[in-house]
C-alpha cells in the first residue's frame, strides 16, 4: 500500500514502524534492562528510620513505617514499606523485625501492598 502512492515517507513508515517495535521489544528483554528495573525497585533503608511496625496477620505481611520529606508538596509524609515473604516465612520475618527493632511500637492493622 505504501508503494502504491509513490510516497517515500509512507514506505519508510511502513518499514520503520514494525522494526522499531521489534527493536524496542528486544531491548526490553535484555539483561541490562532487567538490571535497571531491579535496581529501581530495590530500596535500602537504615533500621533506625522505621518508627512503627504494622503487622497484618490476615495477609501475612509486615509493614515498616517511616517518615520522609516530600519536596513536591513541601511537607513531611509517612509511608509504609511492606516486607513480602512466603506465608511459611512470616514468623521468621517477625522474629527478624523484633531483633532489629526491639523498641519500635507494633500495631496489628491492614498493610497496603502497594
Amino acid at each position: 500500500m505504501a508503494s502504491a502512492y509513490n510516497d517515500p515517507a509512507l514506505l519508510i513508515g511502513a518499514v520503520g514502524g514494525p522494526s522499531g517495535v521489534m527493536l524496542t521489544h528486544a531491548s526490553m528483554n535484555s539483561a541490562r534492562y532487567r538490571d535497571l528495573h531491579t535496581d529501581f525497585h530495590h530500596h535500602t533503608y537504615e533500621w533506625s528510620r522505621f518508627t512503627e511496625v504494622a503487622i497484618d496477620r490476615k495477609q501475612k505481611l509486615v509493614g515498616l513505617e517511616f517518615g520522609w520529606y516530600n519536596d513536591y508538596l513541601n511537607k513531611h509524609s509517612r509511608s509504609t514499606f511492606p516486607l513480602f515473604a512466603k506465608r511459611k516465612a512470616f514468623d521468621s520475618i517477625l522474629k527478624l523485625v523484633e531483633q532489629r527493632l526491639p523498641d519500635v511500637p507494633r500495631v496489628d492493622r491492614h498493610v497496603d501492598r502497594g
